[in-house]
């Protein structure tokens, strides 16, 4: 018998209430196929789904039950439930309006606007945060040392006195054929947010659903790498700003779009919706309005719990179908990537750029900034109130990671020692952990994507060679069917460094020791011999060896304490300390910490007496230091008569500077907190080459204005000068910061960028400059500078010929005219610009030296000048453009050509002439007892410190020394420097004549047909063998070995030289 639609619709409810879910689901379909419109069949149906955590499914059921009866109050409340639990916020507030207008009331509609459309207090919110940071310090500093205890207990064999200063480059490549199809009718990057993660949801085959988010990742979807303003025009931070915060709320700024920034971007919008604006900036960009792809496939172990409370159902029911355990266990870019899709969706906004001028963030709209940038945002200051060291106890624990194929080493409790001592010594804004002296760190490269069923063997076949814990193998939490494993592996410094010289990506492990044969004379042979096992098993070839990383731990104990451009900034993720990827102690915490952070935002964002009394609180401490203000505002009370300032600045102006620095002396000595003296006297020790006191001098102006920001620009020149690029960098920042309209740091601070190579921000930062100061020459040339280190060589042209026409008597684009137009080949009229410098500025060593090379003038020698500064501009980025991109390999040529001369034993005492970075020495320091270096820069002998090879080294022109030091070496060596000699009749005669016994000099040359030595028009000297054969004959050297050799390219062709090596 058939059944009335009246009658299936009761046995549907009834069969609904006893829990008969399939039956009240076909009565349902039944009576929806005979009536589509149907209002309770459609409304029914749809709690249905919500009941089997369908949500989604229900939308359209409940939004077509209300359009057949909308006067049912419960078809709304169900509708609009609906809407709130996928974060559908505005879709809510629209409907709740309607929902009003149809004249329904509602107590749970009214609770729902309690909720989430009252405005929220961005100064109880800000309370909140604070103390929430306040109460977790000791919490925080407890999770930290867990890394470092297991870096003691496990990892102590491999701690570095210095680890090495290479680094791996972040180079994201994503081929054309890794654009993968996920199958199917619908290829998913064709879909939205909120459809990708429906299909992703409805997908039941766990292994499909994994390698479609994969392939989504490499698949550069637009939902994924572009921005929320890319379609925009004038699509800056302030237009992101002005489109984010353009309605009343709770307006949040997060800088940083990792897996912590992204976690606490969608928490606070689905905890908030309409109530929160939220704006996520990210840098790690090539392009506007496009990020760079989410590649770190490194396995995570982070409770599920953690997506329970504040995130999408949609979103948990996905992050949560792949872990086991109750974990979720998925990679890190998984997770960033579900992340994304789900902020996208609620509706919070990204700005993509490689140039983010933070100063352009607007204290007067936004409420609230976190720092989600690993450490990166150094904009941002926290108060040194605890910038001293301290000394901590860790307690030492058992620790038992046996699976990983681990054991401790150092972890033998004894009755005076249960804890660790720890020294926490602050540099910058953060604190980093020293045991015995000695800083916490190690270096690491990671397998990824390790087949399970390779775990098992792999820990077997290290257990004989693993006492030292060389290799730490885990296997993930994933479900068995998509289950991986994750390799890490310890370093020492050299084949740290040969590995980050050959992994610019991560790579294919086969196709790794396929395309670095020489690898086996680089690494372990244990590392080696667990390579090649895994390349032989892994017949899928889906191991991954990923870029090599330093795991150099900090902690960020100032963290209630940020401020950015005047506004309260909150450390999150590693921003607030660097877990150890192997403790586990890293991102899990962070995501908890995010967690209970927001929990306690949601609890604290109304006001109640403790509230009160906290605010009380700070509202005294800003009072005090309003009072400090206003404290050194009296103490200038005592100031420097009117007259002794009017002759001081009249001094300065009209260049008498001996007097200005006598006069600014005597007033500092008698009116120590008169900071405009300190300025004036910075600048003077500056001009003097008193760098130290000028340094000294501008921290004091500093000090005592805060927040002047042309002290800070000057400081920064100052920091410049020592070479403290990253300091100096910051000062720049924070002038901008102060007065972002000021357009001398915007200039200084792209040439801060420029010396190490940052050309990219360099340029931006040199374009802002104009931008604010038009007829400002200086920048105009520098942007000249930067195009032609990029090969934009008409586009330098015309910045140098801008600089010229707004200031004629500039002397330096004209000679950097004269250099360029030398590289374009029209070299007449390269000469004249050269004349013009030289008219403008009979001092103009490197002009003159130019002049000379272009019209065949050869010199005995440069000036040292021209090679002093050349090479102090050049040192930071030396290696990489010299090794990286020109294939400079002439320190180990010439390494294995002595070696192979002396066969046995060590080389004894070595001199390596003209040093530079270090390059010849960290060849040759295994091979020799002593090694000794001296070079004319500073900067480079700088760098050459940082390799930690050199016995000594010392700052001195090659011929100076010979003439002045007592020499007693076994070799002497010089590549790459001779070329910038051109008589080497003096060094010759100096060693011959001036070593305690014979030797052996070994050196390089650029080579020439012509006779003698010759300026090339490159500003180098070549030599010919002709005139070292007569320089051997002059001075009684032999000639033990010569060989021509390719030393570098040079405008994509070869340099051909020679290499000798001289017995005397």
């Amino acid at each position: 018998m058939e059944l009335t639609i009246e009658q299936a619709l009761r046995q549907g409810i009834a069969a609904h209430k006893e829990g008969k879910i399939q039956e009240a689901e076909r009565l349902y379909r039944a009576i929806l196929k005979s009536q589509p419109t149907h209002p309770d069949a459609n409304h029914n149906l749809g709690v249905l789904a919500v009941s089997v955590n369908k949500t989604e499914e229900s939308l359209p059921l409940f939004k077509t039950a209300i359009e057949a009866n909308p006067k049912i109050e419960q078809f709304w409340l169900s509708y609009i439930d609906g809407l709130i639990k996928l974060g559908m916020i505005n879709d809510a507030k629209r409907e709740i309006k309607k929902f009003k207008k149809m004249g329904h009331k509602s107590a749970r509609v009214d609770q729902w606007i309690k909720t989430h459309l009252k405005p929220i207090n961005s100064q109880h919110v800000d309370l909140a945060i604070e103390k929430f940071y306040q109460n977790n310090k000791n919490r925080t500093l407890s999770a930290a040392s867990q890394g470092w205890l297991f870096t003691e207990v496990f990892d102590r064999h491999f701690m570095q006195n210095k680890l090495s200063t290479v680094k791996s480059e972040q180079e994201i490549h994503i081929p054309q054929e890794n654009k993968l199809s996920v199958g199917g009718e619908e290829n998913i990057n064709q879909l939205g947010p909120r459809e990708i993660i429906s299909k992703l949801n409805n997908e039941t085959d766990i292994s499909k659903k994994y390698s479609d988010l994969k392939a989504l990742i490499y698949s550069n979807d637009v939902n994924l790498i572009n921005d929320s303003f890319g379609y925009e025009v004038g699509g800056d931070l302030q237009h992101a700003q002005e489109k984010t915060f353009n309605v009343e709320g709770f307006n949040v700024v997060i800088i940083g779009g990792g897996v912590c920034g992204l976690f606490l971007a969608n928490s606070i919008k689905y905890s908030f919706g309409v109530q929160a604006n939220v704006l996520v900036l990210e840098n790690r960009s090539k392009k506007i309005n496009t990020r760079e792809p989410f590649t770190r496939e490194w396995l995570t172990h982070i409770q599920t719990n953690v997506f329970q409370k504040y995130t999408p159902e949609n979103i948990r029911t996905l992050m949560q179908c792949f872990g086991t355990n109750r974990l979720i266990g998925v990679p890190i870019n998984i997770i960033e990537a579900i992340l994304m899709l789900s902020c996208k969706d609620q509706g919070v906004k990204f700005y993509f750029s490689p140039r983010l001028e933070y100063s352009e963030i607007n204290n007067d709209i936004v409420d609230c900034v976190f720092d989600a940038t690993a450490g990166r945002l150094v904009e941002c200051s926290y108060s040194t109130d605890n910038s001293k060291e301290l000394r901590v106890k860790i307690p030492k624990q058992k620790m038992n990671f046996k699976y990983a194929g681990v054991s401790p080493l150092h972890n033998k409790l004894s009755n005076e020692t249960d804890h660790l001592d720890v020294i926490l010594r602050p540099d910058g804004d953060f604190h980093f952990p020293y045991i015995r002296d000695l800083r916490i760190g190690t270096q690491m490269v990671k397998l990824t994507s390790v087949p399970l069923n390779l775990m098992e063997i792999t820990l077997k076949s290290i257990e004989p060679v693993n006492s030292l814990n060389l290799f730490y193998v885990w296997g993930g939490d994933l479900r068995k069917e998509i289950n991986e494993g994750l390799i890490l592996i310890n370093l020492h410094r050299k084949e740290y460094e040969f590995l980050a010289s050959v992994t610019k990506n991560p790579i294919n492990l086969k196709t790794f020791l396929d395309d670095n044969p020489e690898i086996t004379s680089h690494l372990d042979e244990n590392i080696i011999s667990v390579l090649e096992m895994l390349v032989s098993l892994d017949a899928d070839r889906k191991i991954k060896i990923e870029n090599p990383f330093n795991y150099r731990p900090y902690i960020n104990l100032n963290a209630d304490l940020g401020t950015l451009n005047g506004k309260r900034v909150f450390p999150i993720g590693d921003s607030l300390f660097c877990g150890h990827p192997k403790a586990g102690n890293g991102l899990a915490y962070h995501l908890k910490f995010i967690h209970e952070l927001l929990g306690e935002i949601i609890k604290e964002s109304k006001p109640n007496k403790e509230r009160k009394t906290f605010l009380e609180k700070r509202e005294k401490l800003a009072d005090d230091k309003r009072k400090q203000k206003v404290q050194r505002q009296e103490a200038k009370v005592k100031t420097p008569s009117k007259a002794d300032l009017n002759k001081l600045l009249q001094h300065y102006q009209t260049g008498r500077y001996g007097d200005a620095k006598n006069l600014a002396l005597s007033i500092t000595q008698k009116f120590p907190e008169h900071q405009f003296s300190w300025k004036v006297l910075g600048a003077l020790f500056g001009q003097e080459g008193r760098k130290d006191e000028a340094l000294n001098a501008n921290q004091k102006a500093v000090e005592l204005e805060p927040d002047d920001s042309q002290a800070h620009n000057n400081l920064g020149n100052a920091l410049k000068d020592v070479d403290k690029l990253e300091e100096a960098e910051a000062s720049y920042r924070k002038a901008i910061a102060l007065k972002s309209d000021f357009a001398e740091p915007h200039n200084n601070l792209g040439n801060a960028l420029k010396v190490v190579g940052r050309l990219e921000e360099a340029e931006a930062s040199y374009r802002k400059a104009i931008a604010l100061k038009p007829d400002y020459a200086e920048p105009h040339n520098n942007l000249g500078n930067a195009l032609k280190e990029v090969g934009r060589l008409e586009e330098a042209e015309a910045s140098y010929r801008k600089a010229i026409a707004l200031k004629p008597d500039y002397a330096e684009p004209h000679n950097n005219l004269g250099d360029v137009l030398k590289d374009l080949g029209r070299l007449e009229e390269a000469k004249t610009s050269l004349r013009k410098a030289i008219a403008l500025n009979s001092d103009y060593a490197a002009a003159k030296h130019l002049l000379a090379a272009l019209t065949g003038e050869t010199t005995k020698a440069p000036p040292r000048i021209y090679v002093e500064e050349l090479f102090d501009n050049y040192a930071s980025k030396f290696e990489s453009a010299l090794v990286d991109k020109l294939e400079y390999k002439i320190p180990k040529i010439i390494t294995e050509m002595i070696i192979k001369d002396h066969r046995d034993g060590s080389l004894g005492s070595v001199l390596d002439l003209g040093c530079g970075t270090g390059l010849v020495g960290v060849e040759i320091k295994e091979f020799c007892s002593y090694l000794e270096g001296i070079d004319l820069s500073n900067s480079m002998l700088e760098q050459a410190k940082r390799k930690n090879v050199y016995d000594k080294l010392t700052y001195r022109d090659i011929t100076e020394y010979l003439t002045t030091e007592n020499l007693d070496f076994d070799y002497f060596i010089s590549t790459d420097v001779f070329v910038y000699l051109g008589d080497l009749s003096d060094v010759f005669k100096l060693i011959k004549s001036r070593n305690k016994s014979g030797g052996k000099l070994v050196f390089s040359t650029e080579n020439t047909d012509k006779e003698g030595f010759f300026l090339e028009q490159s500003g180098r000297y070549s030599h010919s063998k002709q005139y070292i054969e007569t320089l051997c004959e002059k001075y009684n050297y032999k000639l033990c070995h010569f060989e021509s050799q390719n030393l570098r390219k040079e405008k994509n062709s070869y340099i051909s030289g020679d290499l000798y090596l001289l017995d005397f």
